[in-house]
């Protein structure tokens, strides 16, 4: 549920999907968690948003891991924000936003 980093700090994010649905993960500015997530919602009613793997086009999402599919992993690499502060990671597949998701702590 809590990263914590320091600014500038790379890191490796993996994702071990043990469910039996697809899920991403995306990376947000502080504060737009929600506005990111009903964007990925709307993407759900769609032909083109599971091409896009619910990622919608906003200057609020800074990093992204596409679908995983069920049993599989992903990875990522995220060069952490420079700005501290508490940013959040969350699951854009429609419906999941509001259960998904967990902070990144940026502070020195």
């Amino acid at each position: 549920k809590e990263i914590k980093a320091k600014p500038g700090e790379v890191l490796e994010i993996t994702l071990a999907n043990g469910d039996t649905m697809q899920h991403n993960l995306l990376v947000v500015l502080p504060g737009k968690m929600a506005e990111v997530g009903v964007a990925g919602d709307r993407m759900g009613e769609t032909a083109a948003g599971k091409a896009r793997h619910f990622v919608p086009d906003s200057p609020a999402v800074i990093a992204v891991m596409g679908l995983v599919d069920p049993g599989a992993t992903g990875r990522m690499f995220l060069a952490v924000p420079r700005k501290p502060g508490t940013y959040n990671y969350v699951c854009t597949y429609p419906g999941h936003w509001r259960m998904m998701n967990g902070k990144l702590r940026v502070a020195p």
